[in-house]
């Protein structure tokens, strides 16, 4: 039988080493009232949820959880007040600046002399990575499933037509004219196989459909310090100024940081290829990163000639922009294709999308890039 809890009525929190130890955690701690009412939260759900220390808390908690998880968190929650056990399971809560992480959660009833439940203790755990990791996981052998199924499918047909060529050729009877078609025959099925295989196993297609992705928490601002720290040398080599302005450096973000640095460092460089300066800006923006990338003035630096100017109004996930005007010397246009290509993929494997400058009369090309500041577990 655990003591009650009368610090929750008669003493200030902030006096109690129980409040002082449940302040220290990481972790997001709860204790409310027998009937469910929350009495505390720690300073990690205050941290979290962007409320104030103790204040707010007879706020009705299902507003911070995801609107598909209300029902089912609910519903476990009614169930072990009713019945007096512990109850767990795991849900998305929304973060101060909305993005959303998966959490598991535990309650544990505390159990007064007399036998009732005077309180409950309740702990959420960041589980989101381990969430992120398992998807990934899965997706990945699925993925591969999938490939391998249709790599066997295809060379199957062939592969047989091979099999009956070479038993004819193998019967004694065949006439010479017949083992010269089996011959054709095999000739052509090999053929077949061989593009098949080439097709199946182009590299840009094979990465793209099966890359895994490995989130990682970082920050705005040392994501932003990686991508100039990438793209700096090139830039610095060809006399060109980087301009970076950062709105929010301490805001947390979950995504693949090399990929998204590289993808971002791809779009930077066309866009300052043939500018006299360029500027990358990022801010946070209701869950999203988004980060914006373009010349500063418009002027194209000497000895470049005409920059590429992107045609097309948009650049989200299923359309990517191929049409350009011009091209700087010393680079062809594929080369930029590329890596605007590359940089689609890594915003769509992100959840996110990628838009480009429209206006065909501007002289260089103006990106913008946006993905959730919290990668969610890809299914």
């Amino acid at each position: 039988m655990q003591p009650p809890l009368p610090e929750l009525r008669s003493a200030s929190p902030d006096a109690t080493p129980l409040f002082a130890l449940a302040d220290a955690i990481p972790d997001m701690v709860w204790i409310a009232h027998s009937g469910g009412t929350p009495a505390y939260r720690n300073r990690a759900w205050n941290d979290y949820v962007g409320r104030a220390p103790r204040s707010g808390n007879s706020d009705d908690w299902t507003d911070v959880v995801h609107p598909d998880d209300v029902e089912a968190t609910t519903a476990t929650w009614r169930e072990a007040r009713q019945t007096g056990r512990a109850c767990e399971g795991e849900a998305r809560c929304r973060r101060h600046d909305a993005a959303y992480r998966w959490f598991r959660y535990r309650a544990n009833p505390v159990t007064a002399p007399t036998g009732t439940i005077s309180d409950w203790v309740i702990v959420l755990a960041d589980v989101h990575l381990r969430s992120c990791f398992q998807a990934e996981l899965e997706l990945s052998a699925r993925r591969r499933e999938e490939f391998l199924g249709a790599l066997a499918h295809d060379i199957r047909n062939p592969l047989q037509a091979l099999n009956q060529a070479l038993y004819v050729i193998r019967l004694a009877s065949v006439a010479p004219d017949t083992v010269h078609r089996m011959h054709d025959l095999m000739e052509r099925q090999l053929s077949l196989v061989s593009s098949l295989t080439d097709t199946q196993l182009d590299f840009t297609k094979l990465r793209w459909s099966t890359t895994a992705l490995v989130p990682s928490d970082s920050s705005v601002g040392a994501f932003v310090g990686r991508v100039t720290e990438a793209a700096s040398p090139l830039l610095a080599e060809r006399g060109q100024q980087l301009e970076v302005r950062v709105d929010a450096p301490a805001c947390a973000i979950t995504v693949d940081v090399p990929l998204l640095t590289q993808a971002t460092s791809h779009l930077l460089l066309h866009s300052a290829f043939a500018a006299v300066s360029v500027q990358l800006q990022a801010r946070s923006e209701t869950g999203f990163l988004v980060l914006a990338i373009g010349a500063t003035d418009g002027q194209v630096a000497p000895g470049h000639g005409t920059s590429p100017v992107v045609t097309s109004s948009v650049v989200t996930s299923s359309v990517v922009t191929s049409s350009v005007v011009g091209s700087p010397q010393g680079r062809g246009v594929a080369d930029g294709d590329a890596g605007i290509t590359m940089a689609r993929h890594v915003a769509t494997l992100h959840g996110g999308t990628l838009d480009a400058l429209h206006d065909a009369s501007a002289t260089l090309p103006y990106f913008t890039l946006r993905v959730p500041l919290v990668l969610p577990p890809r299914r």
